[in-house]
């Protein structure tokens, strides 16, 4: 942001984005390697604070102050893992961005499952966790809470992760097309998940005739959860059910492939079209190499998702609010020093003016150090909270700030 010092956090990071998961899982860890690493890296740094955050999906170190900028080398050595091996696969970020980025991070944008909202815990922990050893400081100690903060009023207000109508009907023309048809009415397809997609889809596809079999884990709740004119099926006949159709649809919310290529590749026998609507994502990527497959991932669909997009802009709003709310705590944060000096300086010098009144008195000297005492401590307090107050006042933004108590000094000077 203009008019302040920009932030002086670097952000280095492997995510589902960046790096396979056999690469992502050298990179994770658990609370007791997440707090050594922090306390390695802020002291081979000498930052004023340090952050690790894992999961499952990324690993992201986070320092704010010190010494040597990027912490990636810092981070591999505190794991004594090479450099070199793994640099391809990590991202980089630094600056004022950080902030943005964290907070959507927070609310699920950056996901692999848009929106989700298991990262919420994930980062206050990992806040917990380097707050814990006196990792944490000043600067991302609030940075992260207010990234929890914002996270939790869009969870309430935003429904980020609902699905756009627009996806099933891009994806029921690609059957279309495949095909070579005008019309799925008596075309077998088969859709592994019960989730709000996998339901729209069903419903659209049944609409225009389609026979459509959808799997589900407990077959208790098929009556509730199956929409009406598809076929259920136990999530464990997925395989079984491969030869029947050629069209397959994968919508789960699972961290593991509904389908792997092994179990594909033997009952593969004619061209089938897989698509893949999770993310991470459900069928092995390997399948796209077999003869006879075509494989369409969440992210290869090109279509509109006005819903989403609604969403997004919802969920900016209380992001743009939070950080106008965390950058005036920063300016602010940075003049403190100079405004208990002037407050000290101030509470000094009504003091020494108060002294030969004071003195008439006729005190003891007990009596007269104690009220000096009260009269310093309470002028110090009184002043500061007028300079405090500055920062509120119209036309004193939070970028102005600084240059407000600046002229302060020189007046009081």
């Amino acid at each position: 942001m203009d008019g302040h010092p920009e932030l002086d956090i670097h952000v280095c990071g492997i995510d589902h984005d960046t790096a396979p998961q056999s690469c992502r899982e050298v990179f994770l860890l658990d609370r007791d390697r997440c707090q050594d690493a922090a306390v390695t890296i802020r002291t081979r740094m000498n930052a004023a604070g340090c952050v690790v955050l894992s999961t499952c999906n990324r690993t992201e170190v986070w320092v704010q102050g010190g010494q040597g900028g990027d912490p990636y080398r810092a981070f591999c050595n505190a794991l004594s893992i090479p450099r070199a091996q793994y640099e391809q696969y990590f991202y980089h970020r630094s600056g004022d961005a950080v902030a943005r980025y964290l907070f959507e991070l927070a609310c699920g944008m950056h996901s692999a499952l848009f929106g989700e909202d298991q990262i919420i815990p994930q980062i206050s922990r990992a806040a917990a966790w380097a707050r814990e050893v006196g990792c944490s400081g000043p600067v991302l100690e609030r940075l992260f809470r207010d990234a929890v903060t914002v996270a939790k009023q869009v969870r309430t207000a935003v429904r980020l992760s609902e699905a756009d109508e627009t996806v099933v009907r891009h994806v029921r023309t690609l059957m279309l097309d495949f095909l070579h048809i005008d019309t799925l009415r008596g075309v077998p397809v088969l859709i592994i998940g019960s989730g709000e997609m996998a339901r729209m889809l069903a419903r659209l596809l049944v609409e225009d005739g389609a026979s459509v079999t959808m799997t589900i884990r407990d077959m208790e709740k098929a009556s509730a959860l199956i929409p009406e004119g598809c076929n259920p099926a136990p999530f464990e006949r997925r395989l079984d059910l491969l030869g029947t159709c050629s069209l397959v649809v994968s919508a789960t919310a699972g961290l593991y492939h509904t389908l792997d290529l092994d179990s594909i590749a033997p009952r593969l026998t004619d061209p089938t079209l897989f698509i893949d609507l999770a993310m991470p994502v459900d069928i092995d990527p390997r399948v796209a190499d077999l003869s006879g497959a075509t494989l369409i991932g969440l992210r290869d669909l090109d279509c509109d998702r006005p819903r989403r997009d609604a969403a997004v802009a919802k969920a900016e709003m209380f992001i743009d609010s939070r950080l106008a709310e965390f950058f005036e705590w920063h300016v602010f944060r940075g003049a403190v020093p100079l405004i208990q000096r002037l407050a000290g300086d101030a509470a000094g010098d009504t003091l020494w003016r108060l002294q030969r009144p004071l003195r008439r008195l006729g005190l003891s000297s007990e009596q007269f150090h104690e009220i000096c005492g009260a009269i310093f401590d309470s002028s110090r307090k009184a002043f500061a909270h007028q300079l405090y107050g500055l920062r509120h006042t119209e036309g004193n933004g939070p970028d102005k700030f600084p240059l407000v108590v600046k002229k302060s000094e020189e007046f009081v000077d």
